[in-house]
């Protein structure tokens, strides 16, 4: 331990005063660690003020050219760029390739903004991320920023810009006489520059607002409920179903006759006893019983009173939901995921990479009758049971016809049960190569074309962690925090699967790892070329200004005050934790970071188009559910974004235009029969040229339900050979050569 912290124990130790101040005890380690151990990364913040104050200029005048002429430096590299390269969906690239060293004065850097500004090019985003750091010795400090530049012009065109890269900057010694340093010299490491002249193909519209202080739509659940072919959605915490009537036209009506009073965690839709009716499941907050609802066709919404269907022996506090046959009956079984935020109480997850001390999960199974019982003692998820879980899956993942379960976790990462006869074994070191991240949601797509389910974990990547990384910090008494850093820290995880369940990264998984604080997912083909695309929704708390709490949770929350309680760490928590700092509006926590939409490139890796398709939305998404609400073929995207200024919510609906380009499509709507299970449905495609499979899961999505409508994109193929569909219970159901461009309603 470095000694002036020890000096700085013993003295808490004698002296009386300061005994007494627990708090402040917690502030003043702090402190001192801050004038020590992270000394660099205190210099750092200092440093990159610059360029939080050019970010927060830039939101606050609509994102246009005066906060750039007002940046202070002395000189740029001229930007150079190389012939330019097709992509698909008419997108061209170019790389900043110099063939000679040329600089820019500021002045003349201000002439080539006023020249684009003249011509009618309009900024409207910015992102702004200080990478690396290196703190002043011999010559000036030294930085590294990833920047993206959202631009649009020149008027009256509809041409779209992506700028995105790497600037290296060399500080000046001293700051200007407010105290902020300033660039001497931006130098370009990369910069790429994506454009494309046709209209965004994805239409925003904002469908539904909440008020202030409320949050009606954070839970999202998607589902024929009438088998009118439509997809309807219901948001269980405002009580409500939206009828889809066709063409984006929703008719809104009450979702329960008799609500539960208490506020709605989680929820699904699903048939528990297999008789042909939706199950509404829903947990509440603190209540000891799982409730359900039937729905009734005749007057098309849950009119019965709610039953419970299992029995806590405590209040239940659940965050997720997830189903499907473990047993092997066809009856769905449940996983109940436990809500332990970090935070609370003044508990931190711990360890922060693999923590297994929140409150208990619960698998349950279904004994028919609608009535479940506890067995997560009686299988290999009891030792995890304390994951702080986000989304689950039950499908069957080696190909032997039991329905195996993959959970992913926030400050933890993804596990793997395998079904061995009805119960579940810990296979997570055998089938994956690396587990860790800090997991939100997860989804199934074959993206490489290959024939084989390949899995999407989505996690958080940091920017503050690869800085400290990059600077060797860290406290020497947790060498294992350290260690996992970068593994925890590494942001969204692609799993390429094959047949016997092992799922392994490769070097296109890199591609798509960074997305920023991310949440919902969805593995939609949105251009129907038969390779499914990636959306991702990100941002956490978007607050007045782009001021990072992050830098406070690597070099302090995540390590363990071992010489206070956990109540006086969560009084210094509320006084001067997120709560105080994120909460009084003094900072946010990964602000506004943009959604992302990764083209897949034809199984050859990922590029992020979102700007350029209408897609980039800046709020703190949350939510995503991928579907084609008006059956056109091409699917469309609902998100949730939380307002984390107001406390509210906005529902966005993206209609997808794109024009279908000669490619084609198949659809297949699961129906659900009497005695037959729906869940781990498989359904695979087999052509002339490739084959590839999509599989109907419960859980996946965060704080969502997909529907069970499955969608390929087919390419230019005007046909496919066989369509099978493979029911969980292992028998199949044979289409030969069916008709393309077209839903097929397929029952069991």
């Amino acid at each position: 331990m470095h000694f002036a912290l020890f000096v700085l124990l013993a003295v808490v130790t004698i002296h009386p005063l300061i005994g007494q101040d627990r708090i402040s005890i917690v502030q003043f380690l702090r402190e001192q660690r801050d004038q020590t151990i992270w000394k660099p990364e205190r210099l750092a913040q200092d440093y990159e003020t610059a360029f939080i104050e050019l970010w927060d200029k830039l939101r606050a005048c609509g994102n246009q050219y005066a906060p750039f002429h007002e940046f202070a430096f002395n000189s740029i590299d001229r930007l150079q760029l190389s012939t330019a390269k097709s992509l698909p969906e008419g997108i061209k690239i170019q790389s900043h390739s110099p063939q000679r060293k040329s600089i820019l004065s500021r002045s003349e850097f201000g002439e080539a903004l006023k020249t684009l500004e003249n011509l009618g090019f309009r900024i409207e985003q910015t992102e702004w991320h200080h990478s690396k750091f290196e703190a002043p010795k011999d010559d000036a400090a030294k930085s590294e920023f990833s920047f993206s530049i959202h631009a649009r012009g020149p008027k009256p065109d509809s041409q779209f810009y992506i700028v995105r890269g790497v600037l290296n900057i060399a500080w000046n010694h001293k700051s200007n006489p407010n105290g902020i340093f300033e660039p001497d010299y931006i130098g370009i490491k990369q910069i790429d520059l994506l454009t494309r002249s046709q209209a965004a193909p994805f239409e925003e519209s904002l469908w539904l607002e909440s008020n202030k202080r409320e949050t009606p739509y954070s839970i999202v659940l998607v589902e024929d409920l009438n088998k009118d072919g439509f997809s309807d959605i219901v948001f269980p915490k405002l009580n409500k179903i939206f009828y889809n009537e066709g063409e984006f036209n929703f008719r809104e009506v009450p979702l329960t006759t008799f609500p539960i009073r208490t506020r709605t965690t989680a929820a699904i839709l699903t048939d528990l006893n297999l008789d042909g009716n939706i199950e509404y499941v829903v947990a509440s907050h603190e209540a000891p019983y799982l409730f359900a609802y039937t729905y009734n066709s005749d007057t098309q919404t849950f009119d019965g009173k709610p039953f419970g269907i299992w029995k806590s022996e405590s209040p239940l506090v659940i965050a997720m939901l997830a189903a499907g046959d473990l047993t092997g009956d066809g009856y769905p079984e449940l996983y109940l995921g436990p809500s332990t935020p970090a935070y609370e109480d003044g508990k931190m997850p711990t360890p922060y990479f693999d923590a297994n001390d929140g409150k208990p999960a619960y698998l349950l199974r279904n004994t028919g009758g609608l009535r479940y019982t506890d067995i997560s003692q009686e299988t290999e998820l009891s030792k995890k049971r304390g994951r702080r879980a986000y989304v689950a899956s039950m499908l069957d993942l080696n190909n032997d016809q039991s329905m195996d379960m993959v959970v992913t976790s926030d400050f933890s990462g993804i596990d793997f049960y395998e079904n061995t006869g009805g119960t579940l074994k810990d296979r997570t070191d055998d089938w994956v190569d690396d587990r860790s991240l800090f997991g939100m949601s997860q989804t199934f797509a074959d993206f490489n074309r290959d024939g084989s389910m390949d899995l999407l974990a989505v996690g958080m990547s940091s920017t503050t962690a690869r800085r400290l990384e990059q600077m060797g910090l860290g406290r020497t008494e947790f060498p294992d925090h350290q260690e996992m850093r970068m593994r925890i820290a590494y942001g969204n995880r692609l799993y390429y699967g094959n047949r016997k369940g092992d799922f392994r990264q490769n070097e296109h998984s890199e591609n798509i790892a960074r997305s920023g604080w991310s949440w919902g997912s969805s593995s939609l083909d949105f251009n129907n070329d038969s390779y499914p695309d990636i959306f991702i929704s990100n941002g956490f708390l978007s607050k007045g200004t782009a001021r990072d709490y992050c830098t406070n949770f690597w070099t302090h929350d995540i390590y363990n005050e071992t010489n206070v309680t956990t109540s006086q760490i969560s009084k210094y928590f509320n006084s001067f934790g997120p709560k105080a700092l994120v909460g009084g509006n003094k900072m946010g926590w990964n602000p506004y970071e943009k959604d992302h939409l990764y083209l897949n490139l034809s199984g050859e890796g990922f590029i992020n188009i979102a700007y350029l398709f209408g897609v980039s939305n800046g709020g703190d998404g949350r939510a995503v559910i991928g579907e084609d609400f008006d059956n056109d073929g091409r699917v469309d995207l609902l998100l949730v974004e939380q307002d984390s200024i107001n406390a509210s919510e906005r529902v966005y609906i993206y209609e997808n235009r794109l024009p279908s380009a000669g490619r084609n499509w198949i659809g297949f709507d699961l129906m659900s029969s009497k005695g037959k299970a729906l869940i781990g449905t498989r359904i695979r495609i087999i052509g002339d040229e490739y084959e590839t499979e999509r599989v109907y899961t419960l859980g996946e999505a965060y704080s969502g339900q997909t529907p069970s409508k499955i969608h390929f994109g087919l390419g230019d193929a005007k046909a496919i050979i066989t369509a099978e569909v493979i029911w969980p219970d292992g028998s199949k159901t044979v289409l030969p050569e069916p008709e393309p461009n077209f839903y097929h309603r397929i029952s069991h």
